[in-house]
């Protein structure tokens, strides 16, 4: 009885087997969407692979092509794994890759496959039309290479300095070992050439040729669109250069330096050249920063920065410092700390607060105030500069010290509404010498362009302009109190019903000179043969003022 259940055991998983074969072998359907658009037109296309010895113009295995534009071809009864290509009838016109690179062969399982859709992104033999990356391969690489730091590739596509960011990093492939990179053309800046080294870690260890001398900066060509083959020959600090050096050595930097910064060596051996690649401190593993520079005929004269002169180093209240000079004769090895960084604070020693004790009552609520200065290029209304209320309510704004004595006013954003004295007048700029305070408290007297309901107005009245004025020009007063805005439109004459060209100003305002335009200074009152005048000077007067233009300079 046993011998019995054992038999028909083997027969049921006899059947069973046979029928998971035949079930797996089916007839495979390979269709193409979409070809290159430089695909000649009538070409035939064929499929190559495993199921036909990999003949690639086997005029069995060649694809008929449907009304849509579309390629389709059935495939023998298979069983398995399937390898195929796409030819147009022999190896030298076999698919590549988007970028015009060897393809993997494709494949595909029978038995999880009715349908297998294809597209060819391009041709061997034709240029590739859809490439937007380049890849870089390291064919060789120096013996020496520490495994301490990764290889990266710096380039003006990530303004010499990879960082962490993975998409700089080489790879390594577990499968062919192949060591590459791949760069995205979105990164290339239209019109700039794209120049790169291979690095380990940063551009303070980059690539040498086989000297352990500097090399030209590599070129990415996104145009040709291929896989680049490079050899990095040897590691320039660690080539074995016979060279007499000085070593500059900075053991101690700010704790707020940008953990991604490189740090610069700038001196008159490069023309003074802020972010010089060439001169990037390399950082050891116990954080200390060098650099060593081959010496030199004449003294050594540099500064340190972080990449422009706008971060370079500074004593520890944040003031610029003086070049460091040295004979190279006398030293082998330069030992520095740095304190601060000019763009950068460290506590209040190198900041002036500046805090508003008092302002106006007549100040427009909900406006902001700002510091306008010798600092910031005497803008008015810089964010940067801009006061916020601190927990007293009171209006502060913090500023770093710079090289220069700090001249300033306080605007709401804008010179026509910067502060004045109690009577209205324009006052001179205040001014602190560089030295290191704290804190300076001031207060606000009036504003500029608010007009208390108790000031004198002036009714301006121009009684006659030039014959020539064009019909319902524009005309507008322009002086010191709006900063000589030739068409503000806040100071545009009014047409009253007398047809006469009209407008009220503070007299304080006529007292800092004024003239009037059509909107231009080339459309600016003249005398009556076109030619310059002085500002008008106001004359005290009642409560109307009579004027004539006599002429206008583009007439």
């Amino acid at each position: 009885m046993q011998f019995h259940i054992k038999k028909h055991t083997k027969i049921i998983l006899f059947i069973l087997a046979t029928f998971l074969i035949l079930s797996s072998c089916k007839q495979i359907v390979v269709k193409v969407e979409k070809i290159p658009k430089n695909t000649p037109e009538g070409a035939d296309l064929y499929i190559t692979g495993n199921f036909n010895l990999w003949d690639p113009g086997d005029e069995s295995y060649r694809l008929k092509q449907n009304p849509d534009s579309t390629y389709i071809i059935k495939l023998p009864t298979t069983l398995g794994r399937i390898e195929y290509k796409f030819t147009r009838g022999d190896w030298t016109t076999v698919e590549k890759d988007r970028c015009g690179n060897e393809k993997e062969d494709r494949y595909a399982y029978t038995f999880e496959n009715d349908t297998l859709f294809n597209v060819i992104e391009s041709w061997s033999d034709l240029d590739p039309l859809d490439c937007d990356s380049v890849t870089i391969v390291l064919s060789y690489l120096p013996e020496n290479t520490p495994e301490d730091y990764e290889i990266k590739i710096a380039g003006n596509f990530n303004a010499w300095n990879p960082a962490d960011d993975d998409r700089f990093t080489f790879k390594k492939d577990s499968l062919t070992g192949k060591i590459s990179v791949t760069i995205s053309q979105s990164l290339n800046k239209a019109g700039q050439e794209s120049t790169y080294k291979i690095v380990r870690g940063d551009i303070s260890r980059p690539e040498a040729d086989k000297y352990g001398e500097d090399i030209a900066k590599r070129v990415l060509d996104f145009e040709k669109g291929d896989t680049s083959f490079i050899r990095v020959e040897q590691w320039e600090d660690l080539s074995d250069r016979d060279v007499n050096n000085v070593t500059i050595v900075l053991h101690k930097t700010p704790l707020n330096t940008p953990k991604n910064d490189n740090i610069f060596l700038v001196g008159n051996f490069n023309d003074w050249n802020p972010g010089d690649i060439n001169y990037v401190f390399r950082r050891s593993k116990k954080g200390m920063y060098m650099i060593s520079i081959p010496r030199k005929e004449y003294g050594l004269s540099f500064k340190i920065t972080r990449g422009s002169w706008s971060n370079e180093a500074a004593d520890k209240y944040g003031f610029k410092l003086n070049n460091l000079d040295y004979n190279y004769d006398e030293v082998d090895t330069i030992n520095l700390v740095i304190e601060n960084w000019r763009d950068l604070e460290k506590g209040n020693q190198k900041n002036l607060t500046i805090v508003i004790t008092k302002i106006p009552e007549s100040t427009p609520p909900n406006e902001h105030l700002y510091v306008v200065s010798n600092y910031n290029k005497w803008n008015p209304g810089l964010e940067d500069y801009s006061f916020k209320k601190n927990d007293q309510g009171l209006y502060s704004v913090s500023i770093p010290w710079e090289w220069q004595d700090l001249e300033f006013k306080i605007t709401r954003g804008e010179w026509f509404k910067q502060e004045v004295d109690i009577n209205g007048r324009t006052i001179e700029n205040r001014k602190i010498k560089r030295k290191f305070i704290d804190t300076l408290f001031i207060s606000v007297a009036k504003w500029n362009d608010v007009v208390d309901p108790n000031e004198k107005l002036i009714n301006i009245v121009l009684r006659e302009i030039p014959k020539k004025t064009p019909v319902s020009a524009n005309i507008y007063i322009v002086g010191g109190f709006n900063e000589w805005n030739h068409g503000d439109k806040r100071f545009k004459l009014k047409m009253s019903e007398s047809g006469k060209y009209t407008i009220n100003i503070p007299e304080r305002w006529l007292k800092m000179g004024y003239k009037f335009t059509r909107g231009s200074w080339k459309t600016v009152e003249a005398d009556r043969f076109g030619d310059f005048i002085e500002n008008r000077a106001y004359k005290v007067s009642g409560n109307k003022l009579y004027l004539d233009i006599d002429g206008w300079e583009d007439q």
